[in-house]
This record gives structure tokens, sequence and C-alpha cells, in this order.
């Protein structure tokens, strides 16, 4: 989803150095800018909505790329072809389908909580990846000849977006550093 970069670095909390407003300080188990870390009914939060989502997606991702295109293919049709993960995207989605369930299992440990966040990262960028293929893939109709400008055009896009975010990225890591924000899951 469109909103779980911002939700992830907290609305650019520790980017831009703002503190978070009281309120919502009080019922965030981290105290941060954000949602998924609100509690909600005594000790509900709804990083467990998330974490239930994450892992389904992480879950659908994988089925979806093995089903249309793991080496005995189940789902046909240009519908499928068009809309699965790419199998590059697999890891990703592997990662998160298998994360949740071994968190469950082992005890809450720091190294399984920081990778957590790798683990989401992975996903984000299975996602990011997956729709810069459905795009692509989009982009010329089906059985379309490409004339010598259009893989140009279908790219150019994707690969401003990308420097976009590269770039941003770096300033954003950068003004952390600077204003020496660290979350409060990552002191320990």
């Amino acid at each position: 989803p469109s909103w779980r970069p911002g939700e992830e670095i907290s609305w650019g909390q520790r980017v831009f150095a703002f503190g978070t407003p009281e309120e919502l300080a009080a019922v965030n188990q981290q105290a941060e800018t954000n949602f998924h870390n609100v509690r909600v009914a005594g000790e509900f939060s709804l990083q467990a909505v998330f974490k239930a989502v994450s892992w389904l997606i992480g879950v659908v991702g994988l089925a979806l790329a093995l089903l249309v295109r793991g080496p005995r293919p189940l789902l046909h049709g240009p519908f499928w072809a068009r809309v699965t993960p790419p199998l590059c995207a697999v890891p990703g989605f592997l990662g998160m389908a298998l994360y949740w369930p071994v968190a469950l299992v082992l005890p809450v440990v720091p190294p399984l909580t920081r990778f957590q966040e790798w683990v989401e990262f992975g996903l984000h960028l299975a996602i990011a990846v997956t729709v810069l293929c459905v795009y692509l893939r989009s982009a010329r109709p089906a059985g379309a000849a490409a004339g010598p400008g259009h893989a140009r055009r279908t790219w150019a896009l994707p690969v401003v977006t990308l420097a976009v975010v590269v770039v941003l990225t770096i300033v954003f890591a950068a003004l952390t550093l600077h204003h020496g924000i660290v979350p409060i899951n990552a002191r320990s």
C-alpha cells in the first residue's frame, strides 16, 4: 500500500526532527508519529493488523509467483501473466511469509526484532518490483510489437521514479543522522 512507507518512517519524524504529540505518544508503543504502533484496546495494537496484512501479502505474492511462473504453472492466461509477481520478487515475499510464523514461535530476541525491518524492506522491494513489472507489461497491449521509441518511453517513468526514491532516501538518511534521532526500539 502507498501509505506504508510513510508509516515506516513515522511520516518523516526522524528526518525532519519533529516531536510526537503528547496524546499520540501516550498510546503509541514507540512514542512515534505513526498509527501502526498505537494501542487500541488495552494491549491490542494496530501493529497486529499490519503484521497480518504484511504476512498475507507475502503469502499471496509468493503463491501467485509460483502458481503462474513456477516450474509447473497452474494458472494460465493473459490476466495472470500481467499481474503476477516476477520470480525475482519471490525472496521478498518468501521472507515475509516465513518471518511472522517464525517470530510467533521463537521468543522475542533483539536480533529477531531487528531483522523485522529488513524483512519489511524486502517485502516493499518485492511489491515495488511487482508494480514495476505490471506497469511494464501493461504499457504495451498484448501481442503488439514494440516500436523503436517504445522501450525508451516504457522505462522512462520507472527509471525517473527510482532515481527520485534513491535521492530522497539518501537525503532522508542524511537528515536523520544529522538530527541524531534514533527510534526507541533501536536503543538496546
